[in-house]
């Protein structure tokens, strides 16, 4: 796997306003995954029909949310 940048957003960011409220009951981390290609030259809204997003970022996503239910369920690789 190729090195991932980590960028903090300055500001919080109201996309899961539930969110909060859930993770009240239960363990719970929240995280923004971006999907743009590097070189894509045009870069398009999430919720275009012309977004094409990177492969690799639907796998680094699946990675973390795995991570996440083991840890909850107190299983390590």
């Amino acid at each position: 796997m190729d090195r991932q940048d980590i960028c903090y957003l300055r500001e919080p960011s109201l996309g899961a306003d539930d969110f909060s409220y859930f993770s009240q009951a239960v363990k719970s981390a929240y995280f923004n995954i971006g999907c743009l290609k590097k070189d894509e030259p045009i870069p398009q809204a999430l919720h275009s029909g012309w977004l094409n997003p990177s492969e690799e970022c639907v796998r680094t996503g699946m990675l973390i949310e795995v991570l996440g239910v083991m840890e909850l369920l107190g299983q390590r690789l």
